[in-house]
């Protein structure tokens, strides 16, 4: 299922994924490294709902700053998100599309 600008939604491109240079596997890895915790489950929904939830605590006891200083968040994405509607929804997806990038390119760049 598309969103409304007609790109995968979470879910699905985890599911996607596929084990491809277990693309997937160090995805979560590197989610659970950055993130500081271990999902309950490796379903896309439970990873992206429990990451939301951390980063709603992070917002309300602000130490946000430190979560996207450490995932490496542009300043003018985290600026862009908090003028969203949902800011924590927003922040979330932009963790977790970082989280991504970084992941690839670990693997575009590596030697085989």
């Amino acid at each position: 299922m598309a969103d409304k600008k007609g790109l995968i939604n979470w879910s699905q491109f985890l599911e996607n994924s596929g084990t491809h240079h277990n693309y997937k596997d160090q995805l979560i890895a590197q989610l659970e490294k950055d993130l500081g915790i271990t999902f309950s489950s490796l379903k896309g929904s439970v990873i992206f709902s429990e990451s939301h939830a951390l980063v709603q605590k992070k917002a309300e006891n602000q130490t946000l700053g430190e979560l996207l200083y450490r995932i490496d968040l542009g300043e003018g994405k985290a600026q862009n998100c908090m003028q969203a509607e949902s800011p924590i929804e927003c922040l979330t997806k932009a963790i977790l599309q970082r989280e991504a990038q970084k992941v690839f390119f670990r693997i575009q760049y590596s030697s085989p």
